[in-house]
Formats: structure tokens, sequence, C-alpha cells
């Protein structure tokens, strides 16, 4: 069994106040943050923000969202759009969660799954880009549907997330970090 450690390097020097003071803190604006998480989602899917309905087509791997002023404010819009980003993660071209000919009908088990890791990666990027989850309850509700459809699963929600991280990750451009056996 490995343990994990961590190291640090400490190098001797003057920690004064001035080096450890708040004015070095960098304040970045979360609408801005998000937007870059979007921009910057390389090789994603083709982005539509005039539709009337938000939805991921993985045939055309085509992403509609409406317009951001149809949003009651800026998380709801974000929650939104990166519900369907992490959508989109799962094409066949990018994590290959399913197949473009894999039916997820409305409600089975897939479709159930599908729908809790799109929730939890748009939670982890609302997180990456500073914002907070709008209408947590309405969230919440939506979630514990998905998560009664799959009740039998003990595995589900550690999958869920798993899948959901690795998703946001590929949105944000991040890299999985494999660890060697030591």
């Amino acid at each position: 069994f490995f343990k994990q450690k961590t190291a640090y390097e400490i190098t001797y020097g003057d920690w004064s106040s001035d080096v450890c003071s708040s004015d070095l803190a960098v304040t970045v604006d979360p609408d801005e943050a998000a937007e870059a998480i979007v921009a910057g989602y390389v090789a994603g899917p083709t982005l539509d923000t005039t539709g009337h309905a938000a939805y991921y087509r993985p045939s055309t791997d085509h992403v509609t969202v409406p317009p951001r002023a149809s949003f009651q404010d800026v998380s709801s819009y974000y929650a939104t759009l990166f519900h369907e980003l992490i959508h989109s993660t799962g094409h066949w071209s990018r994590l290959r969660r399913f197949e473009a000919t894999t039916a997820h009908r409305f409600g089975s088990a897939t479709y159930s799954k599908e729908e809790l890791v799109a929730e939890l990666g748009a939670a982890y990027l609302l997180g990456a880009a500073g914002l907070e989850a709008p209408q947590v309850q309405q969230h919440a509700a939506y979630l514990k549907g998905w998560i009664a459809a799959l009740r039998g699963d003990s595995r589900l929600i550690l999958q869920a997330a798993a899948a959901a991280q690795k998703a946001a990750d590929h949105v944000r451009g991040v890299a999985a970090v494999t660890l060697a056996a030591a």
C-alpha cells in the first residue's frame, strides 16, 4: 500500500507582510471567467446562442441555448450552457460516453446517468468560473429525479462524479493526470 506524501521546498527569505499582502490578490470577474471557459473549449461543438430551448444534438454535434438576455441572471445562463457543453463531451470524437447511434430514451438508465453527469459537470464549471449554482432547490429536485431512476446502483454517484470531472476538465482543456505507482 502506498501512502501519499506531499513535499514542499522551503527556501529561507524575508516573509515580511509586504510579500503576503492582500494587495497581491487577483480579482477575476466570474462572467469573464465563464466566457473564457466557453471560448477555450477546443474542438467543441457548434454553438448557437439564439435558440428557444437548450439542448445538445449529438447527430450534428450542436449545442443550442436561448440568448443570454432571456435568463434570470448570469449564473442561470452559464449553468444551462455548461450543462449542454458537458453533454457534448460525450460525443464519439471526444470522451465517448455515448455513440451517435446509441438511443438515450427519456427516463432510461443511460439517459438518467448522462443527466447526472451533465448537472455535476456544470456545477464544476460554475465553480471554476467563480459562479454560484442558481436555484439550488430546482437543481436538487432535478437530480433527485434522475437518481431515483437509477436506484439500486451503489456506484452511480461515484461513476457520475468521475465522468463529470473528466468532462469539465475536457471543456477547460485540463489534461488528465495519471499517477504512476512507485
